[in-house]
């Protein structure tokens, strides 16, 4: 009698049991991937603090023309390239009916869509076909992406740098010329949008490797070198360029700053718990299941390395960022995918249902809230809506209420026809985390804006009409606040920079508001919706 491994069709023999990877269909992690990424990207204002350095440095790209060194404006400083900034201009040029903070958002695609490309086939080259679909839903559903995806800044770009990297130390065995070639693009990225201290992870992770026996020794250092190399032509262009149009900048390029700080351990290590939820509890699960298979396998070994070398690296910077764990995302995913088919049924069923009440109480307070904002009831809740949103009058929009009451049936057929099973905990948590960020873009977006568009007070500078090679001084502006009005008006602010002919500030001047003497000097001033200070210019 002849048997059939694949499938036991005599029930003779036990019937293999599928791999989790063949299970995540790809049309799930399609449809997925776009709604959440697309929904929100491009409606909103630049956001302050998240966004306000990258468009500064925009703004000098796309307005100024300013290409090769282009500096933020709250510093008037540079410290490495900006390749993701000018990504952004040339989508905000060729996407000119949107307005260029919304056009250039819209690169963040094409960076996520990179990183989720390099996890995906890292994992196949790792673990085998399949599993990279699990990892990248994993990695979507992470709850430190739920803003940070839908903002501009450089920290995608270096976050596609460390999984395209990633990526090519999986496949140096296999396709060592092809991955090197990888490795030299994802420096390229990493060095234009991280500096020279980029270079530290790399270089640890390939010594790393290079030692373990699961590793060829020759081909990797012989790999590494070959990525380097391959970078090193376009970089030897750009840094001969810098040397000279921009010799400064050039030398604050090769001198990166690193500050090693213990702080910053105990910062990243509490804040990784629930920035890489649900991926942490799935992590640990592998690590410990794993632990013992770290020198033999490669699937065990890069990534831990890769997380090592990265968190590193995010000690040795001086200025903490939760943002900044971003990097580690990639590897933690791909760890965590391992786990969810040999994951328990009473821990899967944790999982899943922790974040079904998650979510599903994150989106009752939408609702309630939007509710109490347009119906005044209840009233107290009304009461506090009216004053975080800054006195907002709220209008209906049919179509929005109606594509919010869509997904949020969805979610509970979903849930109505939920079999509880390992893959279940984590496309639950996918479905969750969407049907949170839809609801607040399509219900809640109106009034985070009329608290956080600064837009519809600095665009009224212009009126005042201050020449483009003027500048403006100040000493009590906020950084961001400088960036801002920066993007908004292109006016170049330094700091108690006395040959200014102009002055900015922010401060409260309720109690001067009988001052006729100052309120006279004033030519512009505008203030946000419940601000109790006021921003103002003078002329010197």
């Amino acid at each position: 009698m002849k048997y059939f491994l694949d499938h036991d069709w005599q029930g003779n023999m036990q019937t293999p049991k599928k791999k989790v990877g063949e299970k995540a269909k790809i049309n799930f992690l399609v449809i997925f991937a776009t709604i959440y990424l697309v929904f929100g990207l491009f409606s909103h204002s630049p956001w302050r603090p998240l966004e306000t350095n990258s468009f500064s440095i925009f703004t000098n790209i796309f307005f100024n023309g300013d290409i090769l060194a282009p500096h933020l404006a709250s510093i008037n400083g540079f410290d490495h390239g900006h390749i993701y900034e000018t990504l952004g201009a040339i989508f905000a040029k060729i996407i000119f009916f949107l307005e260029p903070h919304n056009a250039a958002r819209l690169s963040n695609l094409f960076w996520v869509a990179l990183t989720m490309i390099s996890i995906g086939l890292t994992n196949r080259e790792l673990r085998g076909f399949g599993y990279g679909r699990q990892s990248n839903i994993i990695f979507l559903s992470s709850v430190g992406l739920f803003f940070t995806l839908h903002t501009f800044t450089h920290e995608i770009a270096i976050l596609t740098a460390a999984s395209i990297s990633l990526y090519s130390f999986s496949l140096s065995h296999r396709r060592p010329f092809r991955a090197s070639i990888l490795l030299g693009i994802s420096l390229i990225i990493g060095l234009l949008s991280k500096g020279l201290i980029y270079l530290i992870p790399i270089i640890g992770v390939a010594a790393t490797l290079a030692t373990l026996p699961s590793w060829n020794y020759k081909r990797t250092i012989i790999f590494v070198g070959l990525g380097l190399l391959s970078s090193l032509f376009f970089i030897g262009i750009w840094l001969f360029l810098l040397s000279l149009y921009h010799p400064d900048s050039l030398e604050n390029f090769l001198s990166p700053t690193i500050n090693f700080s213990t702080e910053n351990i105990k910062y990243y290590f509490i804040n990784i718990l629930w920035f890489a939820w649900p991926a942490v509890p799935l992590f640990i699960f592998t690590l410990f299941t794993e632990l013992s298979t770290f020198l033999k396998y490669k699937r065990t070994n890069l990534p831990f390395v890769f997380i090592a070398w990265f968190f590193f690296l995010l000690i040795c910077e001086s200025q903490a960022s939760q943002i900044k764990l971003m990097v580690l995302l990639p590897a933690i995913a791909i760890m965590a995918s391992t786990s969810i088919d040999t994951l328990q049924r009473g821990a899967s069923a944790a999982l899943n249902w922790f974040g079904i009440l998650i979510f599903s109480a994150i989106t009752l307070i939408l609702w309630v809230g939007w509710f109490a904002l347009n119906f005044g009831i209840p009233y107290k809740i009304h009461e506090r809506m009216v004053y975080l949103s800054g006195n907002f009058m709220p209008e209906l929009n049919f179509f929005q209420i109606f594509m919010a009451l869509i997904f949020l049936i969805v979610w509970v057929i979903s849930l109505w026809k939920n079999n509880l099973t390992n893959r279940s905990s984590v496309t639950n948590w996918a479905l969750g985390i969407t049907l949170a960020w839809v609801t607040t873009t399509l219900l809640w977006f109106p009034m985070i804006e009329n608290r956080k568009d600064y837009g519809q007070i600095f665009k009224k500078i212009t009126a005042i009409d201050i020449p483009k090679n003027e500048c403006m001084s100040t000493n009590d502006v906020n950084d961001s606040y400088i960036d801002l009005v920066f993007y908004f008006t292109q006016i170049d602010i330094r700091k108690n920079d006395k040959n200014c002919k102009y002055t900015i500030a922010h401060k409260d001047i309720r109690r001067l508001s009988n001052d006729t003497e100052f309120k006279s000097s004033i030519l512009w001033e505008g203030k946000m919706p419940n601000d109790k200070k006021t921003f103002y210019i003078t002329k010197n």
